[in-house]
């Protein structure tokens, strides 16, 4: 593999790789594997990033000025307890961190649901490549695009898919098969508000 300059540096070692910039790390993907966007197609699911959860719950919160009801949507039974809450929800209270929990689990759940339907929730890829002896993972995300047209986005090399997890949490929350299998539903979450009350 040709080595290839980068800010007067070769980068022919994993760790100036991993240092490098955003910018550089792209630069020197389309330099080593031209064909990395296409090949972040195959087969190389590894999750979901859903990017602007915090700003949908706000966006639900604020909703409430214009009438909308939310309360039902966090409190999806019908106890006495929970259709108090819902009234005072659905006229303005603030929410409480566990009721905010249980939003951004609905949230994630209806765009997990529909696919990316909204344009929040972005399948993420990953392709393996090598930096000399070394295995690191160059990792995408993007909307779907049309049918079945998923358009990934360069967003970084890691050392690992765990690293590259938790730099996914600076774009929006990460979910893979693994998470969602651990995760409580909006409904559990629900639940777990009225049990401790």
């Amino acid at each position: 593999m040709d080595t290839m300059l980068i800010e007067g540096q070769k980068m022919t070692d994993s760790v100036s790789l991993l240092k490098a910039s955003l910018a550089e790390q792209e630069k020197w993907m389309d330099a080593n594997y031209p064909d990395h966007l296409l090949e972040a197609h195959n087969d190389s699911e590894w999750g979901w990033l859903i990017t602007c959860v915090e700003e949908e719950i706000a966006n639900y919160i604020d909703s409430v000025k214009y009438g909308e009801e939310i309360g039902g949507i966090i409190y999806n039974t019908s106890t006495d307890l929970s259709l108090l809450r819902i009234h005072e929800i659905d006229n303005g209270a603030p929410l409480t961190d566990g009721e905010k929990e249980v939003l951004r689990a609905h949230i994630i759940e209806v765009e997990l649901n529909n696919f990316g339907g909204t344009c929040m929730a972005n399948p993420s890829t990953y392709v393996e490549i090598k930096c000399g002896k070394t295995k690191l993972f160059s990792v995408y995300y993007g909307l779907i695009e049309g049918q079945g047209g998923y358009n990934p986005e360069f967003a970084g090399i890691f050392k690992s898919l765990d690293e590259a997890e938790t730099q996914f949490a600076n774009y929006g929350h990460f979910i893979n098969d693994r998470m969602l299998n651990s995760l409580p539903s909006a409904a559990q979450l629900s639940q777990a508000l009225l049990d401790c009350s």
